[in-house]
């Protein structure tokens, strides 16, 4: 039997945590496409105040422990295949507004593995 103290380094998930501020986070909300607004809308987001300024705070995980698990961009049922298929679409959707969003300044973004 082993026994293991601290962390698991070879998982095949990432947990992903975003701060940005409200206004850059409108300013790239309102330039998505409908398919872009849903993934977003999907993923645990929140309003946080930290001293004057407003962020929003959005966390997901993507591998084999997705966010994105029970995600339609249909609001279908769909197969296991079709479901795994609009999984990977979200979350490559999400890596492409994480970028966006990077670009603005005083953006914290935390990826632990």
């Amino acid at each position: 039997m082993k026994i293991r103290n601290g962390f698991v380094s070879n998982s095949s998930s990432s947990s992903f945590i975003l701060l940005v501020k409200k206004s850059d986070f409108d300013t790239v909300y309102g330039q998505l496409k409908k398919k872009e607004k849903k993934v977003i809308d999907f993923i645990n987001s929140e309003t946080v105040n930290v001293f004057d300024t407003t962020l929003i705070k959005m966390s997901w995980n993507q591998g084999d422990n997705t966010s994105f698990y029970n995600f339609s961009f249909d609001d279908e049922n769909t197969n296991e295949e079709e479901n795994w298929e609009e999984i990977q679409k979200a979350e490559e959707i999400m890596d492409k507004i994480t970028d966006k969003l990077k670009k603005f300044e005083n953006v914290y973004n935390e990826e632990q593995s």
